[in-house]
């Protein structure tokens, strides 16, 4: 039980700390590719891509490794009912899991997107000045830029920062069940909502939502004639033998 508790708690910090760090990658590409565009393709090309993705799981593995090491640990956690790494054995390391892997990356988001949106603020001043119909698309954009990268960091924000204030306080585990359990789900429960949002959100993942959901519907209807047409065949069948 021991060592499938530890194999669970690790995949599980590993697999969260390459999600809240991709986000951050993504931050970036978008900051290059608005903000320095003519470095983005020798920053993010293909092979440099795989580097990065590659560079997140590494960082995950190390911030992983003191736990294996004697630094802190993994073990059932009765509060949230789940196995996870050891937030009561090293208070130091509770200081800097939250730390490493939920402030750094939300200050080094809050830094790209607040470029971003300076950015994208001062080309729209500029845009403006070229025709009514300009002034009204760089409008647009602006808003609806500002919009996307605004809710996309809050949401972010929202549902890691009440765990990474559990954790980094409640060192002696005075407080409830219910404290560190819902925190806890409001974390995980980020990637859920990060599809949803983009759905709403961004003009492509909504039509390709729609071109799966459609996809599906076809394929469901076509399994429903198939399954149709084999069960008259074997009506028919059954009628000749009789």
């Amino acid at each position: 039980m021991n060592g499938l508790c530890d194999f669970i708690g690790a995949l599980c910090l590993i697999a969260c700390v390459t999600s809240l760090i991709n986000i951050g990658i993504l931050a970036l590409n978008r900051y290059f590719i608005i903000c320095n565009n003519k470095w983005y393709k020798k920053i993010f090309s293909f092979k440099k891509t795989i580097l990065y993705c590659l560079i997140n799981w590494i960082i995950g593995i190390l911030v992983d490794l003191p736990n294996l090491t004697g630094w802190g640990g993994h073990y059932y956690d009765s509060k949230t009912t789940s196995c996870i790494w050891n937030r009561l054995k090293s208070h130091s390391y509770s200081i800097f899991f939250p730390t490493s892997s939920i402030l750094f990356p939300s200050v080094f988001i809050l830094i790209c997107y607040v470029r971003i949106f300076v950015f994208a603020k001062n080309s729209r001043k500029k845009v403006m000045n070229l025709s009514k119909e300009n002034k009204k698309k760089g409008f647009n954009k602006s808003v609806k830029l500002a919009k996307g990268l605004f809710c996309s960091f809050m949401l972010f924000t929202a549902c890691w920062l009440p765990y990474g204030l559990i954790v980094m306080t409640d060192f002696h585990d005075r407080l409830s069940r219910a404290a560190h359990m819902f925190p806890i789900a409001i974390a995980h429960f980020n990637s859920t909502l990060n599809p949803i949002f983009f759905g709403i959100s961004n003009r492509h993942f909504k039509n390709g939502y729609k071109k799966f959901i459609s996809l599906v519907l076809v394929k469901l209807r076509i399994g429903k004639k198939k399954d149709m047409k084999s069960s008259l065949n074997n009506s028919n069948g059954t009628k000749i033998e009789g």
